[in-house]
């Protein structure tokens, strides 16, 4: 980079600058380039331990390193966003939940949302984000936040004490599926 510099010097500050950042840009992918030629000596070098142990009479056994080269343990990915289900049961929608408590300090206003608005439903609107898309009834981040504000004991009143109540004597009388249906006894 040095060389470059003092062979043409740069006119201004910004001239330098891009110029280093190609710098850097040109290391990077040399550097990721020799890990790739790293990798495939070390593979090569895996193949031929193995070429040596399949000739020596070992079919059926396979060798340590194996497991540690088949690739890497992938886990399932989390959906982007968790399935909020209201941990209470709620007396009221949602929605109108929103509409009640709009002037409320708990009420935080949400990230904008990632879609271009080109591509969104111009039918359907979202009064919390205030944009288009879906249903505010659907809305996730709507439904999160409520869920936290009950779950702090902040909006109490619009849990349905009714029907926890109902679900508590339920359980005590009658079996339960394991899928969670009742078994009804004639």
């Amino acid at each position: 980079m040095i060389y470059s510099i003092t062979k043409k010097h740069p006119r201004n500050l910004t001239d330098m600058l891009h110029r280093y950042k190609r710098y850097v840009a040109a290391n990077g992918t040399v550097a990721a380039k020799q890990k790739r030629i790293a990798c495939r000596t070390s593979d090569k070098k895996r193949s031929d331990q193995l070429d040596k142990s399949t000739k020596a009479g070992e079919k059926n056994k396979k060798p340590k390193f194996e497991k540690e080269t088949t690739g890497k343990i992938r886990y399932p990915k989390p959906p982007a966003y968790p399935d909020q289900k209201a941990y209470h049961p709620l007396n009221k929608p949602v929605s109108e939940i929103m509409h009640i408590k709009r002037n409320d300090p708990l009420m935080v206003r949400p990230p904008p949302m990632y879609t271009q608005p080109h591509e969104r439903n111009l039918k359907i609107f979202c009064h919390h984000h205030n944009e288009h898309g879906y249903y505010t009834n659907d809305c996730q981040h709507l439904q999160a936040l409520t869920t936290d504000n009950i779950n702090n004991d902040y909006w109490e009143e619009f849990v349905d004490n009714s029907e926890i109540q109902f679900m508590m004597t339920r359980g005590a009388d009658s079996p339960q599926l394991p899928w969670g249906q009742t078994l009804k006894s004639d």
